[in-house]
């Protein structure tokens, strides 16, 4: 059992680590059958965006002033791995 876990409605279930998309279904069913606490560990490329149906105007400056201050101190590595990253799972859709 994890450190800080109650176990007061029956005992915690851990799955693997997730690592491929197909894994996901089966252990997220799995979760929420299971009569208590459980964790399901899902691994993402560490620059994946997660975007909402809507983006917002706040949303939308928040952004862009990120990449203009990532820019300008010298991250363009990271802003093309977070692009290379966002770009391949909109070729997925």
């Amino acid at each position: 059992m994890r450190p800080g876990w109650s176990s007061g409605r029956g005992e915690p279930k851990e799955y693997p680590d997730l690592t491929t998309e197909d894994q996901l279904e089966d252990a997220l069913r799995a979760a929420f059958e299971h009569d208590g606490p459980a964790l399901v560990d899902v691994r993402v490329a560490r620059h994946e965006l997660s975007l909402p149906p809507k983006l917002s105007y706040g949303q939308i400056k928040g952004f862009t002033l990120y990449a203009t201050r990532t820019i300008l101190s010298g991250g363009v590595d990271e802003l093309v791995e977070l692009t290379k990253t966002n770009l391949r799972q909109l070729e997925g859709e």
